[in-house]
């Protein structure tokens, strides 16, 4: 009997443990069932997380529209920097070349105003000895009509002599010794011209002594012509007291 108590008593232990141990594991059971469910937001919390992410986009989306503006001024700096440095070059380059135009249009002129003075001198030198050349000439040729006329003068003072008439000769001579006068003076004032040539006057003396050469010619000839004019003269008077010397032959 007593044995039979104990058994049972163990028994109910048992079954009490059991059922304790299976209330214990439903609860964990359903414990841990509530655990696994997903989290439902409230509308406030959806509020707060989609302002919170709008923020953040806003705050992305500044940050790169600064960093967008930033760069572009920066590329616009660099540009700008860019376009002065261009710009000084230019002016630097187009400074450096109206310098060496200037140097070179100076060089020029100065290259030029060398040669032209040079050829000027030269110019006069030669012009110089080409009109001492002509002074030459044309004093020769005074000599030449001074002998002809010291040679008629001596022929007529022999045909004087002899009765011919020698009058008109002797006015053609005085032309002739009038116009070798009026050149002598003439030649002096080239000669005087000449020695005075200076590459600064030079144009205006040469032109003054082209006109003077002219006058100078012009009365040589006038020389000429009247020296042949009393040759002239004087064979038509020696022919006419011929004549007469023969009518008076006849008439005897």
């Amino acid at each position: 009997m007593t044995r039979t108590i104990n058994y049972s008593l163990v028994v109910l232990t048992a079954l009490a443990l059991l059922a304790f141990a299976g209330v214990a594991y439903a609860d964990d059971s359903a414990t841990s069932n509530d655990d696994t469910r997903p989290y439902v937001h409230t509308e406030e919390e959806r509020e707060a997380q989609k302002a919170e992410a709008e923020a953040r986009r806003e705050e992305t989306k500044d940050a790169l529209e600064q960093k967008r503006e930033e760069a572009k001024n920066a590329l616009e700096q660099k540009r700008e920097e860019a376009k002065d440095a261009m710009e000084e070059r230019r002016e630097e380059a187009k400074d450096a070349a109206e310098l060496f135009r200037e140097n070179t249009k100076s060089r020029i002129e100065e290259r030029r105003d060398a040669l032209q003075a040079a050829g000027i001198e030269n110019a006069t030198e030669r012009i110089s000895i080409n009109m001492k050349r002509f002074l030459s000439i044309i004093e020769t040729g005074v000599g030449r009509i001074e002998g002809i006329t010291a040679r008629i003068e001596s022929r007529m003072a022999i045909l004087e002599t002899e009765g011919v008439d020698t009058s008109l000769a002797a006015s053609h001579l005085v032309e002739a010794k009038a116009s070798l006068a009026t050149l002598s003076l003439k030649l002096a004032d080239i000669r005087t011209t000449i020695d005075g040539i200076t590459p600064e006057t030079a144009r205006e003396t040469f032109a003054s002594i082209r006109s003077l050469m002219q006058e100078a010619k012009d009365l040589l000839h006038e020389a000429a012509q009247s020296v042949r004019e009393a040759v002239e003269a004087l064979k038509d008077a020696v022919k006419e007291d011929g004549d007469d010397s023969d009518s008076t032959s006849d008439s005897e």
